[in-house]
């Protein structure tokens, strides 16, 4: 029966022993306490329990103990098969059904006598015999099954520290939909916290990789860079003057070495954006700190930067549109208009008048 190895997965389960354990030690350091034990009526409280900072469940928390104290454990629901099973069952039911069979199969015994007092047929009476006979053995097995899982159940809740006068009142479909419901809330709680330190772990490996840019080494790079463009020119090693020079002049835009142009210059035809781009930024990297001798050919981690510093140094403003006015910003008062107009009338009438 399903009542039996649902008994027997709870006593067996060592996830669920330690999960029982932990609780007494929350609650008895909640509570200022030193119990020896709690009922099984706990295990329905344990999601409405929460802490005041984090407002964490203390199923959370005991979740969170056994993922760090107990990684062998799990998730305690799948161990539960017949625990969910038997939650459905009521076992009430089953009782009243036994009783039943045992009353209609008595009823019967006494409709057959009263059938063979009037019917002298001997072959059927046979039959209906052997078939009551063979139904009360049945109804006997099963109350004589009823009752050592009845007291198998009776011994489960003693084990687990209910008292001789609360048994009788407690019944398997109660006891273990609380166990089952428990166990879920387990597992989902478990999961959740799981998947949390997953995405942190996932987050951790990619701040750590953050920032970083990933050159392509040997045929892949050289390949990278025959397509992107011709390698870059060797830089020429300059002293300081000459670097502060030579970043005046791009900073200016002049061409002249002596004078310093404040002044940007103008593109013409010869010399496109792109050319003093290129131009600035090799002049750039002259400027900056010598590429490594062994690899001549090889770009620069700063060649992005270079790019966007030249292409902000030499990008062309466009002036500002002028603010468009109203139409009428100088006419005067529509209103004084007509009235002066009124006024003139007036005067000229008078003076036609007199």
């Amino acid at each position: 029966m399903d009542l039996q190895l649902a008994m027997k997965e709870v006593e067996e389960s060592k996830t669920f022993r330690t999960a029982m354990g932990m609780l007494l030690i929350i609650g008895n350091t909640l509570n200022g306490t030193n119990i020896k034990g709690f009922q099984l009526d706990y295990l329905s409280k344990a999601s409405e329990v929460k802490d005041p900072v984090y407002k964490h469940t203390l199923t959370y928390h005991l979740a969170e103990y056994m993922i760090e104290h107990c990684p062998d454990g799990t998730d305690l629901y799948s161990e539960f098969g017949a625990v969910a099973r038997t939650a459905r069952f009521d076992y009430d039911e089953l009782e009243s059904n036994l009783k039943k069979l045992e009353h209609d199969c008595k009823a019967s015994w006494g409709y057959l006598a009263k059938i063979s007092k009037n019917d002298s047929s001997s072959s059927m009476k046979q039959k209906i015999n052997d078939y009551l006979n063979d139904v009360a053995q049945r109804i006997h097995q099963l109350k004589a099954i009823y009752r050592i899982a009845s007291n198998r159940w009776h011994a489960f809740l003693l084990f687990f520290g209910y008292s001789v006068n609360e048994v009788p009142t407690l019944k398997p479909m109660a006891v273990f939909k609380m166990v089952n419901e428990f166990a879920l809330e387990y597992r989902t709680t478990r999961d959740k916290i799981l998947q949390q330190r997953k995405r942190l772990a996932d987050k951790r490996e990619r701040n750590k990789t953050r920032g970083k840019i990933w050159a392509l080494e040997g045929q892949n790079g050289e390949d990278s860079m025959e397509l992107n463009g011709n390698l870059r020119r060797t830089p020429v090693q300059m002293n300081a003057e000459q670097r502060h020079e030579a970043m005046s002049r791009m900073l200016t835009g002049g061409s002249n070495d002596d004078t310093l142009k404040r002044t940007r210059t103008k593109l013409t035809a010869e010399r496109s954006t792109a050319d003093i781009i290129s131009s600035q930024r090799e002049m750039l990297r002259s400027v900056g700190r010598p590429m490594d001798s062994s690899s001549p050919g090889r770009e620069s981690p700063d060649d992005e930067i270079l790019d966007g510093l030249v292409k902000a140094a030499t990008i062309q403003t466009e002036p500002r549109d002028h603010r468009r006015r109203a139409r009428q910003f100088n006419r005067k008062s529509l209103r004084r208009t007509r009235t002066l107009k009124l006024v003139d009338d007036q005067s000229s009438s008078t003076v036609t008048t007199v």
